[in-house]
């Protein structure tokens, strides 16, 4: 990873990517700046989208931390609520109380996460919820709510799983699953070789560069994205620079793209987070 930039706090982390981004504050964007402030939030993530020649940059995660997932969840919910009030929106929330409905233990959780993605096309933004968790039974749980199975995926058995809400302001409702796998999981010869019979040879060469990755399938398409951490960027640097616009020379944490634009190295859809 390039080195890192250290922030005082969340608010100058917020203000530097808006100022690095050429981003003006707005309505939504004061919405959320007031709910950092308002939480005495510590963590941060910030992000950029890159779809063909668009650039989405209004993009922030917040990893809650403690155990406390009930108080971070009615938070999240309360801000959705005053972003829906403001802007006279009505965010279908179906399939967040199908599975509260399911008698989820949160204590057998990890981490609940909180994202926002916001567009110039206010019908194109989104609010986004996940849950996190290492305990095996909560994870073979999850995946059965999200409607596959391990086989079905065709995955190893992963460090840890996220589900994820995404409530689309047009009303539109998606859900996405990620399966985590550390760098001690990547390196047994198991997972290297589901990953090999599965995956290109190209895939398997950057995760030897990685200190994680994130595997995610998105409403049940079967298309797999990668999210990769990487441990030496400069790897990435000469290996993407001939397909990514990004400059590398700036910190990152996680680079995500799909596994067909992956395949072919004709990247021009990818995430960047830091």
């Amino acid at each position: 990873m390039a080195e890192e930039i250290k922030f005082k706090n969340v608010l100058e982390k917020f203000n530097f990517h808006l100022d690095m981004n050429s981003i003006k504050k707005d309505d939504l964007l004061n919405l959320f700046e007031d709910f950092l402030v308002q939480n005495k939030l510590n963590s941060l993530e910030c992000s950029i989208k890159y779809a063909h020649d668009n650039v989405f940059s209004k993009r922030f995660n917040i990893w809650f931390k403690g155990k406390n997932h009930f108080q971070s969840i009615s938070n999240t919910i309360k801000f959705f609520n005053q972003v829906e009030n403001k802007f006279n929106l009505k965010l279908n929330y179906d399939l967040l109380k199908n599975f509260f409905g399911k008698e989820f233990d949160l204590d057998l959780f990890d981490q609940v996460i909180m994202g926002v993605d916001f567009r110039e096309d206010l019908s194109k933004s989104r609010l986004k919820l996940w849950v996190l968790t290492l305990n095996y039974g909560v994870m073979k749980k999850l995946i059965q709510f999200y409607g596959i199975n391990y086989n079905l995926a065709s995955l190893p058995i992963s460090n840890q799983v996220l589900l994820g809400f995404d409530f689309g302001f047009d009303g539109s409702l998606n859900n996405k699953i990620y399966f985590t796998y550390f760098q001690e999981l990547l390196n047994q010869d198991h997972t290297k070789q589901v990953f090999k019979n599965l995956f290109s040879k190209e895939f398997i060469e950057v995760v030897n560069y990685c200190d994680l990755i994130h595997i995610s399938l998105s409403g049940g398409n079967g298309k797999y994205i990668f999210h990769f951490a990487p441990c030496q960027i400069n790897f990435f640097k000469e290996k993407f620079s001939s397909s990514v616009g990004y400059d590398w020379n700036f910190p990152l944490k996680v680079f995500s793209t799909s596994s067909t634009e992956f395949n072919s190295m004709q990247i021009r859809n990818y995430n960047i987070y830091y």
